[in-house]
């Protein structure tokens, strides 16, 4: 049975109690483990409506004509009034977080039963032979450890390849199902199970944070660090990266990435506060900064306010870096101004000349196999792209 209510909530004066957010709900249980819900979607038909008011709620069936008693689903005000009567009966309780149960139990229900948070829960299952994965000899390992152990060994091994070697999830999950093919014999093979979906939470639930840990490591008390930066657009969206640079006695110079943050806000100050928080995310102190690298921009490096200027109220000895990149295309632009010949330009027509024909394309294809050369594709030189000129110049003379 269905009561269309409509014209009685067009008169109904709105009770503007506020209702919980569940995003909010979701951020105060924090890092709980443990919790205790109460199905209460049963709250509807249980409170009391007025008496002089229960005419308003009337309604007729084929069998006789009624009015509610109790507060029945659908009056416009229902959903503030449960939420006070539940407010007030359970107020004072500590870490009590009060929401519609219709919304937040089910919602709760519906995340355990998510693909995310089964992953994430095997993830945390997997992260404990992370370090014997990473630290211990191979030979050791697999014969030290169980079969369950050496699967996640192979299994992360796959990952991080795929990572370094900038390959697809997509072309690892191919593979992973071939190698119970082509190693039909393997126990382990036979077992791995490394779809797209548990590989990126691999590298985001475990790889990722191993690696950044480990950075953080290096970066004890006593060793100095170069912060760099540089903002990035995809689409209208604005990353930075936070990448450290510093010297490690076993492995020489360092630059390893710490954080990848979207910020909005490229001003100096916008900056400022989010590098600020990345690095107090991590327990790092301005005290260890020693310099910094990032693009030539004003924001970056203005005189009177910038980022650097805005750093160097923290660290007074701040060495400016610059973009390493950048300086050197400079360098080279500026020497190329005392060559008898316009060396940029003459690149620029030849990629032109022959990228809008296939047929000189074609021709110069048959001139290379007629000197016994080998044939590369004409580099493209955009003048915003920095050192892009030096391997176009180097495409065309080998």
């Amino acid at each position: 049975m269905v009561i269309d209510n409509r014209r009685l909530n067009e008169i109904t004066i709105d009770d503007k109690y506020p209702l919980p957010n569940i995003s909010e709900l979701f951020d105060k249980l924090g890092k709980s483990q443990y919790f205790t819900t109460i199905d209460l979607a049963s709250g509807y038909h249980q409170i009391e409506v007025q008496k002089e008011d229960q005419h308003k709620t009337a309604f007729t069936t084929q069998s006789g004509h009624y009015e509610f008693k109790r507060m029945p689903f659908g009056l416009k005000t229902a959903p503030a009034t449960f939420q006070r009567a539940m407010d007030n009966v359970l107020r004072g309780l500590q870490g009590l977080h009060i929401g519609l149960p219709t919304i937040l139990y089910n919602n709760i229900k519906q995340h355990q039963n998510t693909q995310k948070h089964k992953i994430k829960t095997e993830m945390k299952k997997t992260s404990g032979a992370l370090q014997n994965f990473l630290t211990s000899d191979t030979k050791s390992r697999c014969q030290g450890s169980s079969d369950d152990e050496n699967i996640i060994a192979a299994e992360l091994a796959l990952t991080f390849h795929t990572v370094k070697h900038n390959l697809s999830y997509n072309s690892m999950d191919c593979l992973s199902k071939l190698n119970k093919i082509v190693f039909v014999d393997s126990k382990i093979a036979s077992k791995i199970r490394l779809g797209r979906t548990k590989m990126e939470a691999l590298v985001i639930e475990v790889l990722g944070p191993y690696s950044v840990e480990s950075v953080i490591n290096d970066l004890h008390d006593d060793v100095f660090f170069c912060l760099q930066t540089d903002a990035s657009n995809k689409k209208n969206i604005k990353l930075f990266p936070l990448v450290v640079q510093y010297f490690s006695i076993n492995e020489g110079i360092q630059n390893k990435l710490i954080d990848f943050y979207e910020n909005s806000n490229e001003s100096a100050d916008g900056m400022l506060e989010a590098i600020k928080k990345s690095m107090d995310s991590h327990n790092l102190s301005f005290n260890q900064v020693s310099g910094l690298s990032a693009d030539n921009c004003n924001a970056n490096f203005g005189i009177h306010h910038s980022l650097y200027t805005n750093i160097k109220k923290e660290v007074p000895n701040l060495i400016k870096g610059n973009c390493h990149a950048h300086i050197i295309h400079n360098t080279v632009k500026h020497a190329m101004g005392y060559l008898i010949c316009d060396i940029e330009n003459i690149v620029l027509k030849i990629y032109s000349h022959f990228s809008v024909s296939a047929c000189r394309r074609d021709d110069l294809k048959k001139f290379v196999t007629m000197v016994d050369g080998e044939f590369h594709e004409i580099k493209r030189h955009i003048g915003t792209r920095w050192l892009s000129l030096l391997p176009a110049v180097d495409t065309l003379f080998t």
